[in-house]
């Protein structure tokens, strides 16, 4: 049988975003715990913190190569027999296993600090059955302890809150392999087809329609753009003759734009917004890896840091909260004090992450996939 998930060629291109895109999201939370611990309560409002928002848009980054990733990894997968089973089993074993652990982390902690003021400062939420068994279903619910949208005008945050954009990951996957029953181009073009219907749905669905209005969001447009990149490269398509200072520059430029239009936390979750950033989401994609940035070096520990992207994303922000929390309970901080705690936290949750990634991620996901292949070998 044809293996959709073959062990491909690792990208160090792609590595290389994915540790600067969880080292900008990790940067971002310590800065928001920074204000929090420094600055509220005081008249001062320090103007980088609307900069904060604009690393929002590493995670558009994050969906652009996941829908690459997926085509790399199950190109050979389209149109045969067995092969949306295994794509579904290979990718669920590496997604949601870690995540459940993490949401069972989330929901001990909370259930510690119930009763306790410190529960409105961590972003977790009171608990509830439907909080918990949404957030291991993945189905968007609204949490009120948050006050930053990510829908527009809706915080949808599970008792995990990193967990959100998990919700998008696995809708696009079941989309994905829906897709893949067909050759990779026809498939590719109906689930373009899916998304853009489902874009359109989201300007006439009522807010009060939570999931639908969540399920129908434009920025599923970034997976998609991802995945043509990713047909582009299965096909051999290259751009050679572009300098590699030329496409530098402009994939610098395109992430900047973005930024800004993240930054002061204003981005409507409309087909224009989205569009827009999906142009500069394709532009960096074609760039890193259709180009000459395609045979990028990195030293070890930077592809480390990519490898262990996703354990890190989930396990940090447990760090960012303990480590805030036991500061402002020290006292007042100051910023300086504040920012070299920082520093820490953020060598800290690097190495946790990779210790996740290591001791948990992999063990877990290797036990289900070996699950699995005795079972197709019985």
């Amino acid at each position: 049988m044809n293996t959709p998930v073959a062990k491909s060629p690792k990208l160090i291109s792609v590595q290389i975003l994915r540790a600067f895109g969880v080292s900008a999201i990790i940067c971002a939370h310590i800065g928001i715990a920074i204000f929090n611990t420094a600055f509220v309560g005081t008249d001062i409002n320090p103007g980088w913190t609307n900069y904060l928002y604009g690393c929002r848009s590493t995670i558009d980054m994050f969906f652009v190569f996941s829908g690459f990733i997926m085509v790399y990894i199950a190109h050979a997968g389209f149109a045969k027999n067995g092969t949306v089973a295994q794509f579904l089993i290979f990718r669920l074993s590496r997604i949601v296993p870690i995540y459940w652990v993490y949401t069972g982390l989330a929901v001990f902690l909370t259930f510690l600090l119930q009763q306790s003021p410190v529960l409105e400062g961590t972003g977790f939420q009171y608990l509830s059955w439907e909080a918990i068994w949404k957030s291991l279903l993945f189905i968007p619910y609204e949490n009120n302890m948050l006050p930053v949208e990510n829908v527009d005008g809706i915080t949808i945050y599970p008792l995990l809150v990193v967990g959100w954009t998990l919700n998008y990951e696995i809708q696009f996957y079941l989309l994905f392999a829906l897709c893949m029953l067909f050759r990779m181009r026809t498939g590719l073009i109906l689930l373009t087809c899916i998304i853009a219907l489902l874009s359109v749905g989201h300007k006439f669905c009522p807010p009060d329609y939570l999931e639908l209005y969540f399920w129908t969001s434009p920025i599923l447009w970034k997976f998609i753009i991802g995945a043509w990149v990713g047909y582009f490269y299965v096909n051999g398509i290259r751009f050679p003759n572009i300098p590699s200072s030329v496409v530098t520059v402009v994939c610098l430029l395109a992430f900047g734009i973005m930024f800004g239009m993240y930054s002061n936390n204003i981005h409507p979750d409309t087909i224009g917004f989205h569009a827009a950033t999906s142009v500069l989401c394709a532009i960096i994609a074609v760039g890193m890896v259709l180009t000459r940035l395609e045979h990028l070096k990195a030293p070890d520990w930077v592809v480390q840091i990519g490898d262990a992207s996703y354990s890190t994303y989930l396990s940090h922000i447990f760090i960012v909260i303990a480590a805030y929390a036991i500061l402002y309970m020290a006292g007042s901080p100051s910023v300086p004090e504040a920012v070299c705690v920082g520093a820490i936290v953020y060598a800290l949750s690097l190495y946790i992450g990779n210790v996740s990634y290591q001791k948990l991620e992999l063990p877990i996901m290797n036990f289900f996939r070996s699950l699995y292949k005795k079972k197709q070998q019985a």
